[in-house]
């Protein structure tokens, strides 16, 4: 595959992006009232507002750079500018629906931890359980902005539209998601079980475009030696 500046860039957005989520999600779990509030559980009054103003500042560098690579992935998968262009609306839509989701969840603990540092912690729980329902249909429709790229990549996988084999259907982002998703919820409920959980979604990006980054080096170390007179 052609585009190893799309990779970097996906890359490097993907990490960032993770770095934030790491910061939101790797605190110590406290319940209030024997629960668990928040979109991403278990986060205290005492969360820094440092960790805040580093989760925009990843964000804000990671934007640009995944919107980029997310709308050039599919000129650079696909044979045919058809489903180049097809792939690539569907990966943009992505990264628009992954940028909002940071925004949304990060408002959100910054909403939590100034109300429990003003009001306490129960009422910093009420306050966020509001909050939660107002926003959850927002949340929604930003995982279902991501959806139709993950599924539309993998079908043009499986209908033999890209120039990748039919084995790189596992690499795609979904299935990475799901695999670190389902370990989280496995193991014993800690900060770092926590952590793991905001950084799946991040983690399935990086699998991806880890894959297309050693496919590429495949291809062009191929069309070389066939340059070369190599075998």
């Amino acid at each position: 595959m052609q585009g190893q500046k799309i990779c970097v860039c996906a890359l490097a957005g993907a990490l960032l992006f993770g770095a934030g989520d790491w910061l939101l999600g790797f605190v110590s779990p406290e319940p209030v009232a024997g629960a668990f509030y928040f979109i991403s559980e278990g986060h205290g009054a005492d969360f820094a507002p440092w960790r805040i103003t580093a989760t925009l500042l990843c964000s804000v560098v990671a934007a640009p750079l995944f919107c980029y690579a997310l709308s050039h992935t599919g000129t650079a998968l696909c044979g045919s500018a058809a489903c180049g262009r097809a792939l690539d609306a569907a990966s943009g839509l992505c990264a628009f629906g992954w940028l909002f989701l940071h925004l949304i969840v990060t408002f959100h603990v910054a909403a939590y931890g100034i109300a429990a540092r003003m009001s306490g912690a129960m009422q910093a729980a009420s306050f966020s359980g509001r909050l939660d329902s107002l926003l959850r249909p927002v949340l929604f429709a930003s995982y279902a902005c991501s959806a139709p790229a993950f599924i539309a990549t993998a079908a043009a996988i499986l209908a033999g539209k890209t120039r990748l084999k039919k084995q790189a259907l596992l690499s795609t982002p979904l299935f990475p998601m799901l695999i670190t998703g389902t370990i989280s919820m496995l193991l014993p409920q800690s900060a770092f079980s926590k952590g793991l959980y905001t950084f799946c979604m991040n983690c399935g990006m990086i699998v991806w475009y880890v894959y297309l980054w050693a496919a590429g080096r495949r291809s062009g170390r191929t069309q070389q030696n066939k340059g070369t007179g190599r075998n």
